[in-house]
């Protein structure tokens, strides 16, 4: 009865009946294991832990409770641990092939991918017809940015499961990232066609969906679109807008200035720069959808964001110069949703580094204030971002970023000093920038960033660029 309930989702009854099975036999040490898979996919994993605990204690070479402890152990990020109980199943069972997949999972989410790839190699030959070490594979090979091989396994994924969506939609991202969007385009919609299917069929439909909306037009369902113009570098591409001339409120002199500076920084260092000053909110949405459709090709995207920000329910959101109101009815009219910015850059095939140098109203007002308003609400900070993103903020969640005296704000000020450094990793990178910012302002500002970056990221290697001048 109970493997009926748990296919059925009715896992608090499956719950029930492991219960009395542990009563009825305190040392069933599979009822406990089984119980704690469904603890663990409730997210109780205290819960959890405890029973996979107690099916270990009752049998120490129980490979599979390892396993499933490592599981859970991923899900709340702590990898080292995840990956100590995967070895301890391996030990137990070199035949296992679960295992060895997810290690490699624990691996990709460390950055190292090399590690991960042998992984889901051994999980393959033990298990051929494994379609998700296949797309797992897949993953890391778009990651590693070989998107040929990348493909290959999706292929044999999505033969082995025809309504894998994880594998469909990120057959979809490798052909994006190939310039081959009409292909891109089908495997999107094929995705979106089909029944969602595991965990990650929601995270495939999400992606999908939000990149067909981004997606040009298709010219005929035969011809597929050119690559990106050998002209025009897309390995390193960033999106800096700096909005002060507001017409509802109060000017601010300073975020034109530091999203040229800025932009100057970037192209110094060999990104290519998408940019824009003062943009009103159709502006706004024609730059950062010319910059989400170019990005899909980068190995490094960078968004820097200079002006007003609120928060406005848990949300954040970016203020364009002609929004008239902050009010719940008219955000989506009004406003840039940066989570939406966010989703469109979920991709780990590609570094995505978000920097906001953006104020802290209060998300209630009708009436915007100046960005060195000492009150408001501050944007919201993330719990959790997607794997292969930073998000960095001028100043901690919740608290006022200063626009300075100067011609920059003391936090653009200090990343421009700091971003052009060879070889400098980006987290290292803005460890100086906090440094500087907090001595600025006597402590009155200290930046804050969130990451889940795969490996390290290095923005220049320290060669100089042509297009370090406008």
């Amino acid at each position: 009865m109970t493997a009926t309930w748990g296919v059925k989702s009715e896992r608090d009854r499956a719950i029930a009946d492991y219960s009395e099975a542990i009563r009825l036999n305190p040392k069933d040490a599979v009822a406990f294991n089984n119980r704690g898979n469904l603890w663990k996919d409730k997210r109780d994993l205290d819960r959890a832990f405890a029973d996979y605990n107690e099916a270990i204690r009752l049998n120490p070479k129980y490979s599979m409770a390892y396993n499933n402890r490592g599981l859970a152990w991923n899900a709340k990020r702590d990898l080292d641990r995840a990956i100590s109980d995967y070895d301890e199943a391996i030990r137990l069972d070199p035949k296992y092939a679960p295992a060895y997949n997810n290690r490699g999972i624990a691996w990709k989410d460390m950055g190292q991918l090399d590690r991960a790839i042998s992984d889901y190699d051994v999980a393959i030959r033990l298990d051929p017809k494994n379609a998700l070490a296949r797309s797992n594979r897949g993953s890391s090979w778009r990651t590693k940015r070989d998107f040929d091989r990348a493909i290959t396994d999706y292929n044999e994924a999505i033969r082995l499961d025809p309504n894998y969506l994880a594998a469909i939609t990120g057959r979809g991202l490798a052909y994006e990232s190939k310039g081959e969007r009409d292909r891109a385009r089908a495997n999107f919609e094929m995705a979106l066609a089909l029944p969602p299917k595991y965990d990650s069929g929601k995270w495939a439909q999400d992606t999908a969906r939000t990149r067909l909306a981004l997606l040009p037009p298709a010219k005929t369902p035969s011809v597929v679109a050119p690559g990106p113009s050998p002209a025009i570098s897309t390995d390193r591409i960033a999106l800096v807008i700096g909005n002060g001339a507001y017409v509802n409120a109060p000017h601010l002199p300073n975020p034109p200035n530091d999203a040229r500076a800025i932009g100057r920084a970037l192209r110094g260092i060999g990104f290519t720069v998408i940019d824009g000053t003062d943009l009103d909110h159709n502006g706004m949405e024609r730059t950062i959808v010319d910059f989400l459709r170019k990005a899909s090709l980068a190995r490094i995207a960078l968004v820097f964001y200079a002006g007003h920000g609120v928060q406005i329910d848990g949300k954040n959101y970016l203020v364009p110069i002609d929004a008239k109101s902050m009010m719940r009815s008219t955000v989506t009219f009004e406003l840039i949703d940066v989570d939406r910015i966010l989703a469109s850059l979920d991709d780990e095939a590609r570094a995505n580094i978000i920097i906001l140098d953006a104020c802290r109203d209060n998300p209630l007002e009708t009436r915007l204030a100046t960005r060195s308003a000492a009150r408001g609400a501050g944007l919201a900070g993330y719990s959790t971002v997607a794997s292969g993103m930073l998000i960095a903020y001028a100043m901690a969640p919740g608290m006022t970023a200063a626009d300075g005296t100067g011609q920059n704000s003391p936090f653009t000020t200090a990343l421009v000093k700091h971003i052009g450094t060879p070889g400098l990793e980006i987290n290292q990178l803005l460890n100086r920038v906090r440094k500087d910012v907090v001595d600025a302002t006597s402590r009155q500002q200290i930046p804050w960033t969130n990451s889940s970056l795969l490996g390290d990221v290095v923005l220049t290697d320290g060669k100089p660029s042509a297009a370090a001048h406008p």
